[in-house]
């Protein structure tokens, strides 16, 4: 819905939509401090890390995001922990079978999925995963995906496979 807040009550003066359900949080635009206290009661909202795009990472298109999904879920060993999660893939390095999924359910689940790499839990191996709690985490998995790519196109040859 769409609600125009009253800038007597709150200070702020321009058109903001508004979902009420709390797992959307994350596509609410909050533009100042303020809006946030009005639209949240002052709960602190926790927001997944933001994808700074490069030329190694590539959007997954809205159109094949439920086939890719469902391919990710059949390829996963059947205890994997990521089985139990309702995500979306968002995102992929480029020819590596390596995604950055959003947790549907919760607003600031981004996890990390290499299907390269491997790790034990509880005595069984699956896919290595891991969340993504900050910002900061994020931007260096980014950033070293980036100078391996960037090193594997210096290479002869690597542009015209």
């Amino acid at each position: 819905m769409s609600k125009k807040l009253n800038p007597a009550k709150s200070g702020v003066d321009f058109q903001q939509v508004i979902r009420p359900d709390p797992h959307t949080c994350r596509h609410v635009v909050i533009n100042n401090s303020v809006e946030l206290n009005i639209l949240f009661g002052g709960r602190k909202i926790p927001m997944a890390p933001s994808i700074k795009w490069n030329d190694a990472w590539e959007s997954v298109p809205i159109e094949y995001a439920d086939e890719i999904a469902t391919r990710i879920k059949d390829d996963l060993q059947p205890s994997h922990p990521l089985r139990q999660i309702d995500f979306f893939p968002v995102a992929k390095l480029w020819r590596k079978l390596k995604y950055l999924l959003e947790d549907e359910s919760d607003p600031a689940g981004l996890w990390l999925l290499d299907m390269h790499k491997k790790k034990r839990i509880k005595g069984k191996t699956c896919y290595w995963f891991k969340r993504m709690d900050s910002q900061k985490e994020l931007d260096e998995i980014l950033r070293d995906d980036l100078q391996r790519w960037i090193h594997y196109m210096k290479d002869a040859g690597a542009w015209n496979e």
